[in-house]
């Protein structure tokens, strides 16, 4: 069972910034009392603001994610559209696993952030992004999944560029259920 005060908790624990906290808040509203949000209760116009950094995930039976929909400013960092692309696609063997088993546990019922600083100049930025589920199952038998990443176009890019593989892991990456 999936618990609204253990959500807010979970994302109390996530440690969230700015957008990303926006996004999360959004995403408890969409909870109507301890009914989990699902897909048809997201409505892009209530976050607009929020849409460059918003990706919507399908999870297929066998745990393959596919991106539904990646907002721009997740297509101008990746340097191309990542809408209909498996999301697996971009790690090696092992990764694969990990990441399946980290995506897995979203859609059954946790919160994820993950963050990776990077060099722009003289500062350190960081890359952070938040992943939420959906409750339920589609028709096709799969779940539902969206993110939100913090950078923007206007961020400024890594140099050198980490981690190392392209949409590869990030430098943490924490979990915590509410289910």
């Amino acid at each position: 069972m999936w618990s609204y005060p253990k959500a807010v908790a979970a994302i109390e624990k996530l440690g969230l910034a700015e957008r990303n906290v926006k996004f999360a808040h959004y995403w408890l509203s969409l909870w109507k009392g301890e009914l989990p949000p699902t897909r048809s209760s997201f409505n892009p116009d209530s976050v607009h603001d929020l849409l460059p950094g918003i990706g919507l995930v399908e999870v297929k039976a066998n745990h393959d994610p596919i991106c539904r929909l990646s907002g721009t400013a997740i297509d101008v960092a990746m340097g191309r559209p990542l809408t209909g692309v498996n999301l697996l696609d971009f790690v090696s063997v092992t990764g694969k696993e990990i990441r399946r088993t980290r995506i897995k546990a979203i859609v059954e019922g946790s919160v994820s952030v993950s963050r990776t600083p990077y060099r722009q100049a003289d500062q350190t930025k960081l890359i952070e992004t938040v992943q939420l589920p959906f409750f339920g199952v589609t028709q096709e038998g799969s779940r539902l999944y969206m993110a939100h990443t913090n950078w923007r176009p206007g961020d400024g890019f890594a140099s050198p560029p980490t981690p190392s593989e392209p949409l590869g892991f990030p430098e943490t990456y924490h979990s915590v259920s509410f289910g």
